[in-house]
């Protein structure tokens, strides 16, 4: 069953970042949602997530139509190929890195994100950068305006999922850095 909802997930995941690099919704609201699904996916894979967030993801699902992609959905995973284990995935408005964890000698039967960010039109990463560790706990996680790190940035622990450090920048320098115990 959890791996049955995980795949629903990520097809879900998969279909909001076309929908999103179409540029027909409003990009804000629409980002929101992929935060707030990312949440959802963690809470999943954590055994954690609720049958409310489930039955929110597939409100979502039919609010943005995602059942008219699913041929795109597919092509997206393997346009780059999973030989190396690795999947690059650069739509126009959207980057990814996805991991299949069986080619690197972990027992995972799902592709997991390694990265994703959003593009401005230049094609620099624009709006919230989020990396995992391979245990799909957040590495780092933190704002991008035009290529350049901007405001606040988290940086997590691995494995403990704990927090390690909050650093601001401005315009890709580093203004404050605090260590957390």
């Amino acid at each position: 069953m959890k791996k049955e909802q995980l795949k629903k997930l990520y097809d879900l995941f998969k279909g909001l970042l076309l929908v999103y690099d179409s540029g027909v919704y409003d990009d804000e609201e629409l980002q929101n949602v992929i935060y707030e699904l990312d949440r959802i996916i963690s809470d999943r894979i954590n055994n954690k997530a609720s049958k409310d967030d489930l039955r929110w993801c597939n409100e979502i699902w039919k609010k943005y139509e995602c059942n008219k992609l699913k041929d795109e959905m597919d092509k997206i995973v393997y346009r780059e190929g999973r030989e190396s284990g690795i999947c690059y995935i650069k739509l126009r408005r959207t980057q990814l890195v996805l991991c299949d964890p069986t080619s690197i000698g972990y027992d995972k039967e799902h592709l997991y994100l390694k990265r994703r960010c959003f593009l401005n039109n230049e094609g620099k990463e624009h709006g919230l950068v989020t990396i995992w560790y391979e245990n799909d706990i957040k590495e780092r996680e933190g704002n991008m305006k035009d290529g350049k790190q901007d405001g606040k940035w988290t940086y997590w622990r691995t494995p403990s999922g704990e927090k390690d450090r909050v650093v601001i920048f401005n315009n890709g320098k580093v203004i404050k850095e605090t260590f957390l115990p």
